[in-house]
């Protein structure tokens, strides 16, 4: 990073001193049924975030997180918006955050519940592919 004071602003009620992100990015894609579906990865000290969403629609308009809890084997879940009848997104956090053993928020923006499966393969095969990202 170089010297202290070339990464440091002073004032006379605080210093302020700049340093290197833990955050880390990843990003891959994936083709099912035709569409090129994005991936995107951001990894936390003990968490993650992951968008999963049309290449050519790109969007937030979902987000659950999952953990595991010492009162039961399997991780809970919660939406914090998007479709709250649609279970897809939960456990599918879910099962990640129970593979992955961490806090995973998850934003699944593909509402074709058919690719499912082929997207959880591409996921699953990028995780064991590069593991340190995740």
């Amino acid at each position: 990073m170089g010297s202290p004071a070339a990464n440091c602003i002073t004032s006379n009620s605080y210093t302020l001193e700049y340093c290197d992100s833990s955050f880390k990015t990843h990003e891959f894609t994936g083709t099912v049924f035709g569409s090129q579906i994005n991936f995107k990865v951001l990894k936390m000290d003990s968490s993650l975030f992951i968008w999963i969403g049309l290449l050519s629609k790109e969007m937030l308009g979902d987000l659950c997180l999952a953990m595991a809890t010492r009162f039961q084997p399997m991780p809970i879940s919660t939406h914090f918006f998007g479709e709250f009848t649609d279970i897809v997104s939960p456990t599918f956090a879910k099962k990640l955050a129970k593979r992955l053993g961490k806090q995973v928020f998850l934003s699944y923006n593909i509402t074709d519940n058919n690719m499912l499966p082929e997207i959880e393969k591409i996921l699953c095969e990028e995780i064991k592919k590069n593991p340190q990202c995740f």
